[in-house]
């Protein structure tokens, strides 16, 4: 729902790329159904990827490398980014042309080593 208003209030296209399963409940989550891409042509377009929290990080990775085929520039965004399992990832999937560039919010912690990461960009809240 946050996807369809903040694409209405832009103007632009909205596209959905997972598939929850909200049958089943592991661990407090609704596990994804399926990855699947429902929307127009990206080619050469700026894609924002929206998600509500980025905590290990493999869910926003893995959608931005399905993306990349397709040939967008991208921008990942999260309201929260926590990112539990450390950045080497992340570093990894920038070096890879996986994403351009990581936003996320100041609302929690922000480690020294995360705001020196030249492709972030912490989103000041206050």
């Amino acid at each position: 729902s946050r996807a369809i208003y903040l694409a209405n209030i832009l103007g632009v296209d909205m596209a959905v790329l997972q598939t929850l399963d909200y049958s089943k409940n592991v661990g407090g989550r609704h596990p994804i159904a399926a990855y699947e891409f429902l929307g127009p042509n990206v080619a050469g377009k700026d894609m924002i990827l929206i998600d509500d929290m980025i905590s290990s990080g493999d869910t926003i990775l893995k959608i931005a490398s399905l993306l990349k085929d397709r040939g967008p520039a991208e921008f990942t965004f999260a309201h929260f980014g926590l990112f539990t399992d450390n950045l080497k990832k992340f570093d990894e999937a920038h070096a890879a042309g996986v994403f351009d560039k990581l936003l996320t919010t100041n609302m929690v912690y922000q480690s020294e080593e995360l705001l020196a990461k030249p492709y972030y960009i912490s989103c000041d809240m206050s």
